[in-house]
């Protein structure tokens, strides 16, 4: 039996060998950035371990940020720029040496180079970047569950299904058997443990049927109270500026708002931690809407009833209080409303019974 502990004993010294030789510290991971129009200034790199999550402040010096963390499994970094850019998002665990270059505030432009999960993460979504962003959620959805059948032991298969997949917010059926298919030894600790938020804020929000209320601060400098409207519907956008289909969202709705006028009552609320940069979205957006802002984002207690996992998640709400529809389409959004206006008309024509 001694001889056995003695082998494991060699075999665990040759493995710290190696990593000193290697020059890769094999209990931190390590992460170089090149962000064209970074220049100089603060970046926060936020992340979730077993101690909490990590929520670090660093600053850029000519376009570069160098920033060395603990993550003994794969884990989600959030590299948040400030201005009001897009934030870059990627996968780190022990043992990585990341290497990433991309422009300010451009997802899209972002290559990853040093880590397996990250490398095969970006590289699906660069596969698939045409759907993406032509916002043809159907077609992404269908290859990333085709990704996870063909993939069942790979962790990216859970960082596509939390991340990228859409049915998330609005069709947990679906998005349970495909996390069923994937082993466990592809879903560490912190990512399970976000999958499992998201289901207990969504069977909250499910509770509560007919109670949709909420005071936050809004783009005036005030505070105001919403409530859904008496005639008609409201629809409640929640959005960050991550969001790639942002330009999208605000010309379909105002498509809608033009097609029902004053029948539909639009709410927009960032959800970002921080308010640079939303005067100029707001601006951009040139519209009327009630632009409120829920500091803290999703786990503001003013908006844990709307349920809102992910953004951008679309609410609408009903004359009675009721919300019909929850998810991320504003067209499964608008069939609703068709819908229902449909079964109004044909209730509204049925003759009473004598």
């Amino acid at each position: 039996m001694n001889h056995i502990i003695f082998r494991k004993q060699i075999w665990a010294v040759a493995a710290c060998l190696l990593a000193a030789l290697s020059g890769c510290k094999s209990d931190s991971f390590k992460l170089e950035a090149d962000i064209e129009g970074l220049g100089e200034q603060e970046v926060r790199i936020v992340y979730a371990t077993a101690d909490g999550v990590q929520d670090d402040k660093i600053t850029s010096h000519d376009n570069k940020i160098e920033y060395e963390g603990y993550a003994p499994e794969v884990t989600v970094v959030n590299i948040i720029l400030a201005q009001g850019a897009q934030t870059l998002r990627t996968a780190a665990v022990n043992g990585d040496k990341l290497k990433i270059k991309a422009v300010f505030g451009d997802q899209k432009s972002m290559t990853v180079k040093g880590g397996d999960a990250a490398e095969e993460w970006q590289q699906f979504l660069d596969d698939h970047a045409e759907i993406i962003e032509k916002s043809n959620y159907a077609a992404l959805d269908s290859a990333i569950a085709d990704f996870i059948d063909e993939n069942p032991a790979n962790v990216v298969s859970t960082l596509l299904m939390l991340y990228n997949y859409q049915p998330l917010t609005n069709n947990y059926d679906t998005a349970d058997s495909l996390l069923d298919k994937i082993q466990m030894v592809a879903k560490p600790v912190y990512l399970l443990s976000a999958y499992n938020a998201f289901r207990t804020a969504e069977r909250k929000a499910k509770l509560t049927t007919y109670y949709y209320q909420y005071t936050l601060p809004t783009i005036k400098g005030d505070w105001k109270t919403f409530t859904h409207t008496k005639n008609g519907y409201s629809v409640v956008w929640a959005w960050s500026r991550s969001d790639a289909n942002r330009n999208r969202s605000v010309d379909t709705l105002k498509r809608l708002e033009k097609k029902y006028g004053k029948r539909l009552d639009i709410n927009s609320i960032l959800m970002d931690t921080d308010t640079a940069g939303w005067a100029r979205n707001v601006a951009s957006d040139s519209s009327k809407w009630t632009y409120y802002w829920a500091p803290g984002g999703p786990s503001n207690p003013e908006i844990t009833n709307l349920g809102i996992l992910r953004t951008s998640t679309y609410v609408l709400i009903d004359s009675f209080g009721a919300s019909p529809y929850r998810g991320t389409s504003l067209a499964d959004l608008e069939k609703t409303i068709v819908l229902r206006d449909s079964n109004a008309t044909k209730s509204a024509k049925l003759k009473p019974l004598r």
